[in-house]
């Protein structure tokens, strides 16, 4: 799709259909990974698609790389931050909903369940492990018209938590798990692997 120089922008589970869903059950008991530290699951009973084939849906708000780009596209749980921060989009938007599909498949939860524009960059932050590079706030705040400065304090340092923040969004955010300690790099290496 992106050799067809076109975006997808609205990338997620719901828009991924198996071509063919038979499926093997095998049993077996083990834990299973979680998007938060609050919740964990066990299985007796895996099952293995017989042929992984999809295909692409929803065409709807694809766009060429070189056509008018609205400033809000993909749904909420799967939005790449460089939309959240209207700084624009291309191609990585789609490879940051893929993330977190994979990340959603391998767990079986939404990596980022919220509403809120400083939550989800506060959950990012928390599954990445690190800082919105300060490159990305400088640029945030160079149009004064940029909505999104206000996520930011002067240290160009992300405003979460602040006064107005519930204390159920901190307890949330605080129990997101680092992505690689949720997904350790040689399982997300096989769960690509397996996919390809």
């Amino acid at each position: 799709m992106h050799d067809l120089n076109l975006i997808h922008t609205d990338l997620k589970p719901e828009n991924i259909l198996l071509v063919d869903n038979t499926y093997q059950t095998f049993t077996y008991n083990r834990t299973i990974p979680s998007s938060s530290t609050a919740t964990n699951r066990s299985s007796r009973h895996r099952k293995v698609l017989l042929n992984p084939e999809i295909r692409l849906i929803d065409f709807g708000s694809a766009t060429f790389d070189d056509e008018y780009h609205s400033s809000v596209v993909s749904t909420r749980h799967y939005r790449a931050p460089e939309i959240i921060l209207n700084l624009g989009w291309s191609f990585p938007c789609d490879i940051w909903s893929i993330g977190c599909i994979l990340v959603e498949f391998y767990t079986g939860d939404a990596l980022f369940q919220t509403h809120d524009n400083l939550e989800h960059l506060a959950m990012m932050e928390a599954v990445v492990g690190q800082k919105i590079d300060k490159h990305l706030v400088t640029e945030v705040n160079k149009k004064k018209s940029n909505a999104a400065s206000q996520y930011f304090n002067r240290q160009k340092r992300l405003d979460y938590p602040n006064a107005d923040t519930l204390r159920n969004s901190r307890r949330y955010v605080k129990a997101m798990k680092r992505l690689d300690v949720r997904l350790p790099a040689t399982r997300l290496w096989n769960l690509i692997l397996t996919m390809a």
